[in-house]
């Protein structure tokens, strides 16, 4: 009796297992799906505002991808640009996608028929590399940072002469050391100080091309979100770099892990490169 009672049990649990399973499995293929079409859908925003809003200038249709919050400021940052470039045309070369940001690597150009800034109409044709970082909520953009080859763009227009502009600065095989701090506002001083000081080291190190630094604070928690982008000339240049900063920070006794977990700092990074 009690081998046919602990049968009729097994039993029971298995018809139980095998109508409950079917319903665990399609939860975690419902959401395996939800994130693949959530990354998909924040990539297709960004490549249809490209499309819309700054190559085809419709303003009008840019409450579609971005906040109405923030369509004044992202106007505002676009405007000079756009009026000294009316035809100004932005290719994708490539876009990634990390969390609730989208970074795209992108080429544009243009003619410049009218005043940028202090300098005035040259006709010359430019073209320009940059990388772009965009931050959603809510299925729309809510800041964004633009970090174009200034130095070529300024050259392009003869601001800059051809000889300060050599091999050094190809940017074919440049990487993009990208890292993203997420910071507690009590904190940030202290953070910024130790910032600077890399900044200003690398800047003298052999095939460094170029940084941009942005940042966002989040009115609710006071977190300050800062994502700085370095670019090497090359894989070799990168990694020498690399060498040369762990060897300044031996020489200084500053070890990065401690510094992050005193300070309550959480931190991504990520390589990027122009795509083919």
């Amino acid at each position: 009796m009690k081998n046919i009672f602990n049968f009729k049990n097994n039993l029971a649990m298995a018809v139980i297992i095998s109508m409950i399973l079917p319903f665990l499995v399609s939860a975690q293929s419902i959401n395996k799906l939800q994130n693949t079409m959530k990354t998909a859908s924040l990539k297709k925003t960004i490549s249809d505002m490209y499309e819309t809003v700054l190559n085809k200038k419709q303003s009008d249709q840019a409450g579609k991808f971005i906040d109405e919050r923030y369509i004044v400021e992202f106007n505002n940052q676009n405007k000079p640009l756009f009026d000294a470039f009316p035809d100004i045309h932005f290719t994708l070369k490539d876009i990634f996608e990390e969390g609730n940001k989208v970074i795209t690597v992108y080429e544009w150009k243009g003619i410049h028929l009218h005043q940028y800034k202090n300098i005035a109409a040259t006709q010359k044709t430019v073209t320009i590399e940059g990388v772009s970082v965009y931050e959603f909520r809510d299925g729309k953009i809510v800041s964004s940072t633009a970090s174009p080859d200034k130095l070529s763009f300024y050259q392009q227009l003869g601001v800059v002469p051809d000889l300060l502009v050599t091999k050094e600065v190809s940017r074919k095989n440049a990487i993009y050391f990208v890292d993203e701090f997420q910071i507690p506002s009590g904190v940030y001083d202290e953070f910024k100080k130790r910032l600077d000081y890399n900044r200003n080291y690398i800047r003298n190190l052999k095939g460094f091309l170029g940084d941009e630094i942005m940042q966002n604070k989040d009115l609710q928690s006071g977190i300050f979100t800062i994502i700085t982008i370095a670019v090497w000339k090359d894989r070799e240049s990168l990694n020498n770099a690399k060498e040369s900063v762990h060897k300044e920070y031996e020489k200084i006794g500053f070890d990065p892990a401690e510094f992050s977990r005193r300070l309550n700092i959480k931190m991504k990074r990520a390589e990027y490169y122009q795509a083919e």
